[in-house]
């Protein structure tokens, strides 16, 4: 699946203003004789509704800021943005439905659209749409891909939607074609489709428990050879963690497989690699793609070198791929903040008991099952 979740967006004119003019400005007529005027009913309560106005403009301001943060580090705007979903025209299904009332509402506090937030994408929604477009300087044809989501975020991206949460299962849009599925990798566990990225939540397809710990060395001994494998013990002794406990991780992210790529972001390599995780370590995912599993130990010892003496396990190392500011938080901590319910659409493997959101304790459970740790 948009966490992806802090800082502030710059404020805009709200209501409060209108309030204060409309109830601070009276028509008085001279009265025909030199009769003292009753004290106005409403000057008692106008301190009260002005500030009642306030309070209300400024929760709908924090919630704004809180959605769509400039200032968020990169790697919660990207988690963020893949909780969204691609929207245009006559989008209301219940998929989507909150998506459209945070474009509606973000709109609207942008003077750009002055219907309520509904949840169906309607004419006035993509008029609004192609009007932030062009103030923008995108591309204008009311359609919400990951570039307008981006620079709602932002971020400046490419056009397209493979950043973007999937489509719902048989969901056809009009406008916009669907992602198509890519090949899931494969392991002599079963099915195991690349999970969640480097610096994001890409959404997670449910996956087998991972082989043992000697079946994995004997894949990764046949895939890559002992090089490989005499220098994964090495980076795992430096970041403090095992090779095994890596091996589990690569595994579930890409089955091993150097080239894998996730269709739903574009992520590539052992453990997935985002675009903009792959720029930020020097490289691009088309050379990644290109690396071999030795040399792109490098890269993954380099992800994690920041964690390093605080990952212990292979739920650590999990945690530090998936939601990075998650690591050693306690059970009851919520991953994403304010953007905890798109996250949580975007990867329901991980929502456990199935109450909406992520909490650490979910987390664990799932890594509990997958690793046997």
């Amino acid at each position: 699946m948009v966490s992806t979740v802090k800082g502030s967006i710059p404020a805009q004119r709200t209501s409060v203003d209108a309030v204060e003019d409309a109830t601070t400005t009276t028509t008085t007529k001279a009265p025909p004789a030199p009769v003292v005027a009753e004290p106005d009913p409403r000057s008692a309560v106008l301190p009260e509704v002005q500030a009642q106005a306030r309070q209300k403009a400024s929760a709908v301001d924090a919630s704004v800021r809180a959605k769509l943060d400039t200032k968020l580090p990169d790697d919660e705007r990207l988690a963020t943005l893949r909780a969204h979903h691609p929207l245009a025209l006559g989008d209301n299904a219940p998929e989507v439905q909150g998506d459209v009332k945070e474009l509606q509402q973000f709109l609207k506090d942008k003077g750009l659209y002055q219907g309520e937030a509904s949840g169906t994408f309607d004419a006035s929604t993509r008029d609004a749409v192609k009007q932030f477009q062009r103030d923008n300087g995108l591309k204008v044809d009311g359609v919400v891909g990951q570039q307008t989501w981006g620079a709602m975020l932002g971020l400046k991206l490419e056009p397209g939607l493979s950043m973007l949460a999937p489509w719902a299962k048989g969901f056809q849009h009009p406008d916009v074609a669907p992602l198509a599925p890519g090949p899931a990798a494969t392991s002599p566990g079963g099915p195991n489709p690349s999970g969640p990225n480097p610096g994001g939540t890409a959404p997670v397809v449910a996956v087998d428990n991972a082989p043992p710990a000697t079946a994995l060395r004997a894949k990764a001994l046949q895939m890559h050879g002992q090089p490989f494998l005499d220098k994964l013990d090495q980076v795992a002794g430096r970041l403090g963690v095992t090779g095994d406990q890596m091996l589990k991780v690569m595994n579930s992210e890409s089955g091993l497989k150097t080239d894998a790529v996730n269709p739903n972001g574009g992520a590539t390599g052992l453990i997935q690699f985002m675009p903009a995780t792959a720029r930020g370590l020097g490289t691009t995912t088309e050379a990644i793609r290109g690396m071999s599993a030795t040399q792109q130990l490098d890269l993954v010892e380099k992800y994690y070198q920041p964690f390093k003496g605080k990952m212990h396990s292979a739920t650590d190392l999990y945690a530090v791929t998936f939601y990075p500011v998650a690591l050693g938080k306690s059970d009851d901590y919520v991953i994403g903040g304010n953007n905890a319910g798109m996250i949580a659409r975007a990867n329901p493997i991980f929502d456990t008991d199935k109450d909406g959101v992520i909490t650490m304790g979910n987390f664990r459970d799932f890594c509990r099952r997958k690793f046997g740790e």
